[in-house]
């Protein structure tokens, strides 16, 4: 796996990302060689263009705020352990001997729920379809379908969030102030700003200023 920790934490140093994740597993699968990269490129994948739409997504230090150092891009997340703990899995079902980035990109279409497949998919691309895409390419793929892509969700704006009251509110708008099952996400660039996000159709701001207000009466706080 040591390969694909390199590639991706090299994307993010180049972005400027604090973190490398899933996405910039992909990214690096856009721009080295292999049958992977051949793939995304028939799709009409290349990696300006992937690089163009993770920005887009909020995902360039171009949005941060606050002065903070330089990051490295040797935090890994969540994500890039789970598309790439997947990857191993599909290689080892399949009987090869080690991981290649064919399986990164089988992966990303069994985890139809990450960033790196929202990503392929603002790009026009139907994530369902890699697995036939690699099999015409020769590469040995699973018998069984990928999962579905998720529901289509329409967010709300970002709302910033105090980034040492980050865990308190979030928890807070979750247990006490959302509707159950109301899609919401979080999130901080590492240079001290930090959001929340919601399904357009939620006042979320309010609920956010009531959860602060909240949290202000509290004893010992000013």
């Amino acid at each position: 796996m040591e390969w694909m920790t390199v590639w991706a934490s090299g994307q993010a140093r180049e972005l400027g990302h604090h973190w490398f994740g899933g996405e910039h597993l992909l990214l690096a699968l856009s721009q080295e060689p292999s049958i992977a990269r051949e793939v995304l490129g028939d799709l009409g994948v290349t990696h300006a263009r992937l690089r163009e739409a993770l920005q887009a997504m909020g995902g360039s230090e171009d949005t941060a705020t606050g002065e903070q150092p330089q990051h490295s891009g040797t935090l890994s997340s969540v994500s890039f352990h789970d598309l790439s703990a997947c990857a191993v899995g599909l290689a080892a079902g399949l009987g090869a001997e080690q991981v290649r980035p064919e399986h990164v990109l089988l992966a990303v279409a069994w985890r139809p729920d990450r960033l790196a497949a929202w990503l392929l998919r603002s790009l026009g691309v139907e994530v369902e379809r890699l697995p036939a895409a690699l099999a015409a390419k020769g590469v040995a793929v699973p018998t069984v379908a990928p999962p579905p892509p998720p529901p289509v969700v329409a967010w709300g704006p970002r709302v910033d969030v105090p980034i040492e009251q980050l865990t308190e509110v979030t928890h807070r708008l979750v247990a006490e102030r959302l509707p159950p099952g109301t899609p919401f996400g979080f999130n901080h660039d590492g240079k001290g700003h930090a959001w929340v996000v919601a399904e357009q159709g939620v006042d979320l701001a309010a609920e956010v200023q009531a959860v602060l207000a909240g949290l202000s009466e509290q004893p010992g706080r000013d």
